[in-house]
């Protein structure tokens, strides 16, 4: 029986079949060896790699559906594969009118602390949170950092964090990032491009609800990571509440000082547990006191974004990485003000 390596004519193509099948594995494991590589040193680089998306890329890719309103990541509609991180802090109360024998925790009354909290500050009202875990990656953007910079952000810094290969890893307040939020969303009485009622919205989150006499506070921590190409920067959240005065710290300054420092210390722990260096840290507290009689409730709530058709500069959204927070308010205006976007049915332009 004649075989294909004594006949030309069937040996070439044969070949070729195999070795385009051998390249086809070739090109799937590639990526696999590169993440192995990339896991087992963080810092290595791998000639020739690119980032996923650079940072143009992500904000191309995170604008949604609808003209006045933000949206959550994930929902059908964006314009592509990235998102807007926000930080934000909210605190808020109720009177304790709602209680009934048998329930579970603070009830009624809970639930409306909880939602005096999200309507209070940058706008966070009437939506679906889905609670994931906190990390900003590769494919988002953080508002008043890397786009629409908070023009102080990163100026005053707290403390250092030690850290062996630096010396220090410096902590600055993120009030900016709380403000700049707020500058997005709007508030309650003053929207602008607040998230779509209703909206399923991914978020790193955590809160508290207590009964007062107390105070509720919650606290949030970010961690920029050195290598933003191939790590995720991280968020850490922890709310509480404080019962009484202590004669040695009336003002609860060395708490709150204390929740501050373990804070970033917890960044730096994700690090080390994840082989991830973070350059610099950002942590922020809020707080309320709640008296007897009410029910306070404090929340750290860090969203995941789209952002609204109408609070792209013009330009595109590849500008926004080029503004600070002023410049993109200025950039807006004579833009018609906020108003109500279609709500029955699927609106045109919401088509994956």
């Amino acid at each position: 029986m004649e075989t294909s390596l004594a006949n030309p004519a069937r040996t070439v193509p044969y070949a070729t079949a195999a070795l385009a099948t051998i390249l086809a594995v070739l090109d799937v494991l590639t990526p696999f060896s590169a993440g192995v590589l990339a896991r087992s040193d963080p810092q290595a680089a791998i000639p020739g790699a690119s980032p996923a998306l650079s940072l143009p890329e992500v904000v191309k890719g995170a604008v949604g559906p609808f003209p006045s309103h933000s949206d959550g990541y994930g929902n059908p509609g964006a314009s592509g594969l990235g998102y807007i991180a926000l930080i934000t802090l909210h605190t808020g109360q109720t009177r304790r009118e709602l209680a009934i024998t048998g329930q579970t925790g603070e009830g009624l009354d809970g639930t409306l602390a909880f939602d005096r909290a999200e309507a209070g500050g940058a706008y966070l009202g009437q939506v679906n949170l889905i609670v994931a875990s906190s990390f900003i990656g590769i494919n988002g953007a953080i508002w008043g950092y890397d786009v629409a910079k908070a023009s102080e952000i990163g100026e005053r810094k707290l403390f250092e964090i030690p850290e062996p290969k630096t010396g220090g890893i410096p902590v600055y307040p993120a009030d900016p990032l709380l403000d700049a939020a707020s500058r997005l969303l709007g508030t309650r009485d003053t929207p602008r491009f607040p998230l779509l009622p209703g909206a399923q919205v991914i978020a790193a989150h955590k809160e508290i609800t207590a009964r007062g006499p107390a105070t509720v506070w919650c606290g949030v921590a970010i961690g920029i990571a050195e290598h933003r190409d191939t790590d995720a920067s991280a968020i850490m959240e922890l709310c509480g509440k404080r019962r009484g005065r202590s004669s040695r710290d009336p003002t609860g300054e060395f708490y709150f000082r204390l929740i501050r420092q373990n804070l970033a210390k917890s960044v730096m722990r994700v690090g080390a547990n994840q082989g991830v260096r973070y350059r610099e840290i950002f942590v922020g507290i809020k707080r309320e006191a709640v008296p007897e009689g009410s029910v306070g409730h404090a929340m750290a709530t860090a969203p995941y974004i789209v952002l609204a058709k109408n609070a792209v500069p013009p330009g595109g959204p590849e500008k926004l990485p080029e503004m600070n927070i002023s410049a993109w308010e200025r950039a807006l205006q004579g833009r018609p003000p906020h108003q109500a976007d279609p709500a029955a049915g699927s609106p045109p332009d919401r088509k994956p």
